[in-house]
């Protein structure tokens, strides 16, 4: 049996993709306890009830962010619960998505076969220290350029910027054109691997990264504030079992 956490929508798309992955799991008799999220019962209460009911496979069926907070959620209440293997499906019903895309997701279809097969892989995720993971990326963003200082690996990097982004590998996005720190040329000297991506933009990798501002700055994911700065990152290797479709995800 699956435990499947549904987000609650009244967008019509979404609903349509929902119902027809409710059909597509009966059909494939993978059809389970279906919970939604509400005011009275949030994602981490459900989350909580589907470990304490010793479900093994969890899918998660909505948008994005959905999605990502289920995904947190479960890898922070598995170890009270002693459930470090347990499963997570996820269904994106954004196909254009970022999700789709880092899954190989073409339809509704496609995810339903792969809850179906549940090929399961270990994935390393990032995490807002101590405890908000991220599949999507982050964006850092204010009304006017700010000053920004990166420390990782034992450099720091000071940077004038209209914005970050940071993605579930750890790439960082830094947009606007460098102060007078030459910060191109230093991330040039200190980091490979991450081209520039134009004259007004700069780009570094690492696996652990720390971030301050002057002033403390929201920390976005999508369309939600999860953290201000200053902020600690860093990868956690194989936190998440995901189900996958064979060579989706690199």
């Amino acid at each position: 049996m699956y435990y499947y956490l549904q987000e609650g929508t009244n967008n019509w798309s979404a609903r349509q993709q929902q119902e027809k992955l409710r059909k597509l799991v009966g059909s494939y008799g993978i059809a389970g306890e279906t919970v939604t999220p509400s005011p009275a019962r949030t994602i981490d209460e459900l989350v909580g009830v589907g470990l304490e009911k010793n479900y093994s496979t969890f899918a998660a069926v909505g948008s994005d962010l959905f999605l990502n907070k289920v995904a947190s959620s479960l890898i922070n209440q598995r170890e009270r619960f002693g459930t470090e293997r347990v499963v997570l499906g996820l269904v994106p019903t954004d196909l254009n998505g970022e999700i789709s895309r880092w899954l190989g997701l073409r339809s509704v279809e496609d995810a339903a076969l792969a809850l179906k097969a549940r090929k399961v892989i270990s994935v390393d995720l990032p995490v807002i220290e101590p405890s908000k993971y991220f599949i999507v990326p982050l964006k850092i963003q204010a009304s006017k350029p700010f000053s920004i200082k990166l420390e990782t690996s034992g450099y720091t990097i000071d940077a004038q910027t209209t914005g970050l982004q940071i993605d579930r590998d750890l790439n960082v996005k830094i947009a606007g054109r460098p102060g007078p720190g030459q910060l191109i040329e230093k991330i040039k000297h200190f980091f490979t691997g991450a081209p520039i991506a134009s004259p007004a933009d700069s780009q570094i990798r690492t696996s652990e990264l720390k971030i301050v501002t002057l002033d403390s700055i929201p920390v976005y994911l999508m369309s939600e504030m999860i953290a201000k700065t200053p902020v600690s990152l860093k990868i956690v290797p194989q936190v998440l079992q995901l189900v996958a479709t064979r060579g989706s995800i690199s």
